[in-house]
């Protein structure tokens, strides 16, 4: 895909933060060495403070367009994102994932948070759902965790939907770490109508108009 805009620069500026993100708790820098940096961040939040809020793009589900940029998953504009990367499998009727979790995700010592793990499961899911034909929103979701996922290495997430009852979406995910598989989900999505998500937009943009 042919970035256009800002996006590019943004997604170089989130790579920098993600750095900092993993470097910063554990660093052994001097306080004096710390403190020479903190101009610098200041003056990145004054010059990101005084650009405002850029307009959303149109997306077939209200409020979605920027979502592949700004998502906490996959959001290569989002720092907080490892990011992953995740596509569909109309052939399989599956959605794949694939990505790895840095340093700033650690849980356990080398593994991965098991919360942030969930959320790529949820994330992956939510994706899933394309194969009803409508878009859900996570009702339950149910994680086991078979063995410790590590950090620092590249994890593969397969998402199903094995059976639609109504509005409700039965839905699975495995992760697997190379051969071993570290987690599996067993979830229930709820069908809801594009104009939930028309009505949550307005109440985000309600809510920026305040700040």
């Amino acid at each position: 895909e042919t970035l256009g805009g800002t996006w590019p620069v943004k997604h170089d500026a989130s790579d920098l933060v993600r750095r900092i993100l993993d470097l910063l708790p554990r660093s052994g820098a001097s306080e004096e060495a710390l403190e020479s940096i903190l101009p610098h961040l200041r003056s990145a939040v004054d010059t990101l403070e005084a650009g405002g809020r850029s307009d959303r793009g149109v997306a077939d589900v209200a409020g979605m367009a920027d979502f592949l940029h700004v998502s906490p998953i996959v959001g290569f504009a989002n720092a907080i994102a490892p990011p992953f990367h995740f596509e569909i499998d109309s052939e399989a009727k599956v959605a794949r994932g694939h990505g790895a979790f840095r340093r700033a995700h650690e849980g356990g010592p080398g593994i991965v948070h098991g919360g942030l793990l969930a959320a790529t499961v949820d994330e992956l899911l939510g994706m899933a759902t394309t194969f009803a034909g409508q878009p859900g929103m996570t009702g339950r979701l149910s994680m086991r965790y078979h063995h410790p996922t590590p950090i620092l290495e590249e994890l593969v997430l397969e998402a199903r939907l094995d059976k639609q009852k109504g509005r409700r979406l039965f839905m699975s995910c495995d992760v697997h770490a190379g051969d071993v598989r570290t987690a599996s989900a067993e979830a229930v999505f709820i069908v809801v109508g594009r104009e939930k998500f028309a009505d949550l937009d307005t109440q985000r943009q309600a809510k920026e108009s305040a700040e």
